[in-house]
């Protein structure tokens, strides 16, 4: 039967090993949270790209759609803008939480060998740690929530303005009979996908 000291020890590797989960936790939402700043950066790009092509075909003399372009590209980099940099702040703070659990971990371990007394004022040191690092993460899981909505918001203006540009350009019974054609299309890829998958 193990004495004391052993079972002391296992009770250290034990409460060492509780912060691996959070840093795991940690490590996959900052990869997510790279992913989603990289795609934001590389949207950047391409707008900056697309914008220059699209006022390049507009009619000099079509004041009004170069206006209303102009308007569309400035709200969409300003909203990227601020996505990059929010997501940025994001890893920022998820990477200092892995930083404070490993911390935690690492007192633990120093806190039990060097201090046995239970009622130590060191005992505290990992329990701070721990509670930083929790509410680093629930900042950054804000801060995601937050990002989402803005993507949702740019979406959502792409469609809106893609709609006005359709109701500006075309008729209003082409416009329905294309929005016809769009929803027929969609159906008819959704049937041959499930007599596909009946086939498999």
């Amino acid at each position: 039967m193990p004495d004391g000291s052993a079972l002391r020890s296992l009770d250290i590797l034990s409460a060492m090993f509780v912060p691996v989960v959070l840093i795991s936790a940690c490590a996959a939402l900052t990869q997510t949270t790279a992913i989603r700043h990289q795609n934001v950066v590389t949207r950047l790009r391409s707008l900056g790209e697309d914008s220059a092509e699209m006022l390049r075909n507009i009619p000099t003399a079509d004041k009004g759609q170069q206006a209303r372009y102009q308007a569309f590209i400035k709200e969409h980099l300003s909203l990227l803008a601020g996505r990059a940099v929010m997501l940025q702040s994001v890893m920022t703070l998820l990477m200092t939480a892995i930083g404070c659990f490993v911390a935690t971990s690492i007192a633990i371990g120093v806190v039990f060998i060097l201090f046995e007394d239970p009622g130590s004022v060191w005992n505290g040191i990992p329990l701070c740690l721990g509670l930083l690092g929790a509410l680093l993460v629930f900042a950054a899981s804000v801060n995601l929530i937050r990002d989402g909505r803005i993507a949702t918001r740019l979406t959502m203006t792409e469609i809106k303005f893609l709609h006005s540009e359709l109701d500006l350009q075309l008729p209003k019974d082409d416009v329905d009979a294309l929005a016809n054609r769009i929803e027929s299309a969609i159906r008819t890829g959704e049937r041959s996908l499930l007599h596909r998958r009946s086939d498999e």
